[in-house]
């Protein structure tokens, strides 16, 4: 049996029973204590994996049409239901004679020139809580009060199309040498109305959608700028709304017009 040969020389704490009993409680705490702190990590990773994957699927329903503000918003709205009535503004824009632009240039050519006219612009529909639900190759859809609800939808449209014909002035006349931006025109129209909300696609790939007639006429709008040399004309139903928010805004003339798909005339406002 193994003895200490010289008692004398082991220190006289190590013979005590409190120092065994005390680091023994250090120990457990210690083990306590790594075994609280590992479940934490766990769970704030198991939380950060869970943002991360609810980020990717928004990002893979929505593209990268949607602003910062907007994802934040559908991260934490966990009762969200993307399929669903609501009321929302629909704005369709259009560049102008693009087809013929286009028909001269070389293919990158006529991207860059796109992504550098688009991406100011989404930008402002972003800053006004809309999102850029399809490109059109010469245009897009802009949805404002889906799928985030949105206080009075039509102002804040208005105020993105507005902004934008802004932008636009600003380009033509701080590059009054460059050719590709000397005559361009664009045409916007805005309805607001209800549209039926949804995921569209397979269970690799969905696509978030806005179908209606709220849609239709707002496409049907838009084209009437043609018609009338104007940039922007606005519903009834959109201007309506947008008075309950700018009460002085103007307009250049009222129109009653015949639209496809629609028996009775449609009243529009001409705004510029």
């Amino acid at each position: 049996m193994f003895q200490f040969k010289n008692m004398t020389n082991i220190p006289i704490y190590l013979l005590s029973w409190e120092f065994y009993l005390t680091n023994g409680m250090i120990i457990l705490v210690a083990g306590i204590s790594s075994g609280v702190i590992s479940n934490l990590l766990k769970s704030y990773i198991k939380h950060s994996a869970k943002i991360l994957e609810d980020r990717n699927e928004i990002m893979n329903i929505f593209g990268q049409y949607v602003s910062p503000e907007v994802m934040d918003k559908l991260i934490h709205q966990k009762n969200l239901d993307l399929t669903e009535k609501k009321q929302v503004s629909v704005m369709f824009l259009d560049i102008r004679n693009f087809t013929s632009f286009s028909e001269s240039k070389d293919p990158v050519e006529v991207i860059d020139f796109l992504n550098e006219l688009f991406e100011p612009m989404v930008e402002i529909i972003n800053q006004y809580q809309g999102i850029i639900n399809k490109f059109l190759g010469d245009g897009f859809i802009a949805i404002f009060g889906a799928p985030v609800e949105l206080e009075n939808s039509a102002w804040h449209a208005y105020k993105a199309a507005i902004e934008i014909l802004q932008y636009l002035e600003r380009l033509k006349s701080e590059n009054t040498t460059s050719e590709k931006f000397k005559n361009i025109r664009i045409g916007i129209g805005i309805h607001t109305g209800v549209v039926v909300t949804g995921n569209v696609g397979s269970k690799t790939r969905k696509e978030y959608t806005v179908i209606g007639e709220t849609v239709n006429l707002a496409s049907r709008i838009e084209q009437i700028n043609k018609k009338f040399q104007s940039q922007l004309i606005l519903s009834k139903e959109t201007y309506d709304e947008i008075l309950k928010k700018e009460p002085n805004i103007s307009y250049q003339e009222i129109k009653k017009v015949i639209v496809k798909g629609k028996t009775q005339p449609v009243i529009i406002y001409k705004i510029i």
